[in-house]
């Protein structure tokens, strides 16, 4: 996840409206549902902003992190909260490219993981601003709907070594995925015990409790192409961002397009 906006100074953040709060959690039990492939869309697409909705996110906004002060001003004007770690309910490849930039590639796929991050409610500020950051007007990335488990886990993720499935104990069922959303009016925990597919996780437990929420995707136009370029990992850890390469410190002569292009081309190269 990669911004496309640097880190003002000093930040004036107005607090959510009375009207903009979310009513107190009502959980709704729904019928299974489906979960789908990320919607591709043109970069000049205008994308609709919610009222409020959750965020999930996998790289350099998450806590400890390069852009996570972004989440930290949101939080601060009331525009955004933290609720918890999760999982995506699919496989999806994620990788790291040019500058050590995590990519989650919209492509459902065996071989990729159920990728590992963080769970905010945010607003349409909040969003506005998450927009901004991560170029979607510039075609950097889009953002799309996902299906997310949430873990009561007070950890990140798993280590990398284990099995990528959440084992019993680590699971997240209803009841703890209400407790952790609090108060968000807008969340659904959808119930499914019925979908099989070899990218869905797979869980001991009868029932799945899962979110359905948003994340910044890479473009499909590029992020197809990343998919045999780098190594597919289940969480963008302190290992990858040991040597991420902050915005201010990159070759000026390139726009971050041209850099994950050529950056591309390379690996190509290279897997040749």
């Amino acid at each position: 996840m990669e911004g496309g906006v640097s880190r003002s100074s000093s930040m004036s953040v107005s607090s959510v409206s009375a009207a903009a709060v979310p009513d107190p959690l009502v959980c709704k039990i729904n019928q299974p549902e489906r979960s789908v492939a990320p919607t591709v869309r043109s970069s000049s697409e205008a994308l609709e902003i919610p009222s409020h909705t959750l965020a999930f996110v996998y790289g350099t906004l998450k806590r400890g992190f390069g852009n996570h002060w972004l989440m930290e001003e949101l939080m601060e004007g009331s525009h955004a909260q933290f609720l918890g770690y999760g999982c995506t309910i699919r496989r999806f490849p994620l990788v790291c490219g040019p500058f050590q930039v995590p990519f989650l590639l919209p492509s459902l796929s065996p071989a990729g993981h159920h990728v590992r991050g963080e769970l905010y409610q945010v607003d349409s500020f909040a969003i506005k601003r998450l927009d901004e950051l991560e170029g979607v007007g510039k075609g950097h990335y889009e953002r799309c709907p996902i299906d997310v488990r949430m873990t009561p886990s007070t950890e990140m993720g798993f280590p990398v070594h284990q099995d990528d499935d959440i084992h019993e104990d680590l699971r997240c069922d209803v009841s703890s995925s209400c407790i952790l959303t609090e108060p968000l009016s807008s969340c659904r925990i959808y119930m499914d015990s019925s979908i099989k597919d070899e990218s869905i996780l797979e869980v001991s437990s009868e029932f799945s409790g899962y979110v359905r929420a948003e994340a910044y995707f890479a473009c499909a136009d590029y992020g197809l192409r990343m998919a045999d370029c780098a190594q597919h990992i289940p969480c963008y850890t302190k290992k990858e961002a040991s040597t991420y390469v902050p915005r201010k410190y990159r070759p000026p002569n390139r726009t971050f397009l041209e850099h994950v292009h050529a950056w591309i081309e390379e690996q190509r190269v290279v897997c040749t």
